[in-house]
């Protein structure tokens, strides 16, 4: 393959016991530069020698650039697999990249999925509560992961709640059916009965400057915010002299 046949004739020293007549043929393959420079006839046994020296080192220059062609083409496809997000087969023994739902809550290895509030049967309504806003029967504020909910359960009771697995529940008004929560525009917190009658009150230790004033494009103070992670209930409000306050409920008020 890539070039004629030739035989190498090699002659034995009579001097041997050998006749001079007598010949081994070895049989060869010819690079195409060999047959360039001496065409498809039989040159000398050095001149044909001294060619296929010559091309050693271009036979030693196009394996070595078939080398690094591959490794180049290998490195392509890898870079290009990544980037386009298919996901690569795992070794053995190896873990399987956690999923883009257990990316999004924290979640890795084999750990389970965390209960959030809406899976418990509340209604979140936003993270955010404006004042005015009414919290019906089983309606909340949910911090923005799912864990923590502030609001009304079933029952009529205002509680807190940390949601996955039950752990924590912090029940600030034992309520009845039909009761409902609102922060009044000073910050004050009030449970009204089905007949609107105030049945708990609290007031904010803060003075809270009335609203509307508007904090967020969304959002006037005063205003609650529950946060994820930790599961704060923030109280945000402008005081009379228009500066900005903002405290977690269990220090604004007597809870």
């Amino acid at each position: 393959k890539g070039g004629d046949v030739m035989y190498e004739i090699k002659e034995y020293d009579a001097g041997r016991g050998m006749p001079p007549a007598q010949v081994e043929q070895v049989l060869f393959d010819v690079p195409l530069d060999y047959q360039q420079s001496f065409g498809t006839g039989s040159p000398p046994s050095s001149q044909r020698g001294a060619a296929l020296l010559r091309g050693v080192p271009k036979l030693r220059a196009l394996v070595c650039l078939g080398i690094v062609c591959a490794i180049a083409a290998t490195a392509v496809m890898l870079g290009w697999t990544k980037k386009s997000g298919i996901p690569q087969a795992a070794s053995a023994g190896q873990k399987p990249p956690p999923s883009p739902g257990h990316e999004a809550a924290g979640l890795i290895d084999d750990e389970p999925f965390p209960t959030t509030c809406s899976d418990l049967g509340y209604l979140c309504i936003s993270d955010r509560l404006n004042f005015g806003e009414h919290l019906t029967r089983g309606s909340a504020i949910c911090s923005r992961d799912g864990l923590y909910m502030f609001g009304m359960k079933e029952n009529g009771s205002l509680s807190w709640r940390e949601c996955d697995a039950n752990k924590i529940e912090i029940e600030y008004y034992n309520g009845d059916d039909g009761d409902f929560f609102v922060m009044e525009a000073n910050a004050t917190f009030l449970v009204y009965n089905k007949q609107k009658e105030v049945v708990w009150r609290k007031d904010s230790k803060f003075k809270v400057h009335p609203g509307p004033d508007r904090c967020l494009p969304k959002h006037s103070c005063p205003y609650l915010h529950l946060h994820k992670h930790h599961g704060g209930v923030i109280l945000n409000w402008f005081d009379d002299d228009g500066v900005w306050g903002t405290t977690n409920i269990k220090k604004a008020y007597d809870l």
